[in-house]
């Protein structure tokens, strides 16, 4: 799914990116959202039960096998490039819980890059797309580090992001008509489904 260009992630020191993911697939590699423009990047993805985001194309961060199939997780990435160290700058948390320590390739950046390519759900926009094959809900996006009690309240349902001023808040068929997934945040960038149908609109949610 394409979501369009998101400027406020151009040369930016702080963002946070929230979703709900079920898998399907633990074991391969799986690009489950992001935008690339050569060289910089900001990408979730999974591989042999890890979860991991990229902040560069070659600095990363990524959690120990932890990610099992068939279960509903909500993943919460933190940026922020004010402070010093990839374990400052990066953060992974999941179901609530931050992941550490976090295993890092390369320097994880003091800025993003600029881009100018879209930002995808599903995939990442690379040229291998290995696209991401399970579950998705209620993606969001924020310029701002926030607070992970606000994204996530212990009770294994999404909390309401309505007051929270994101960027991009993707809910992922609630009240959408196919093939447009409405961006509710204050970007407006209403995603579109590519090779995909209305069947694609399933009722498990998290």
């Amino acid at each position: 799914m394409t979501c369009g260009y998101i400027p406020e992630l151009n040369s930016t020191q702080t963002f946070t990116i929230s979703t709900w993911l079920k898998f399907d697939d633990v074991a391969t590699t799986q690009r489950i959202l992001g935008q690339i423009s050569n060289p910089y990047a900001i990408t979730i993805f999974s591989f042999g039960g890890q979860i991991g985001a990229t902040l560069a194309g070659a600095a990363y961060g990524y959690t120990s096998a932890i990610l099992s199939i068939n279960t509903w997780y909500h993943i919460a990435v933190f940026y922020d490039g004010t402070l010093t160290g990839n374990p400052n700058r990066l953060k992974i948390y999941v179901d609530g819980t931050q992941q550490t320590p976090l295993s890092f390739s390369g320097t994880i950046p003091a800025t993003t890059g600029v881009f100018v390519n879209p930002f995808y759900l599903g995939t990442d926009g690379f040229t291998t797309p290995n696209y991401y094959g399970g579950l998705i809900d209620e993606v969001s996006i924020f310029d701002k580090v926030v607070d992970i009690a606000d994204l996530w309240d212990g009770s294994g349902s999404p909390t309401n992001l309505i007051c929270l001023d994101a960027i991009s808040w993707w809910r992922m068929g609630d009240g959408d008509t196919y093939p447009t997934i409405t961006d509710n945040g204050s970007d407006g960038n209403d995603g579109t489904m590519v090779a995909m149908s209305a069947a694609n609109f399933v009722l498990d949610v998290p």
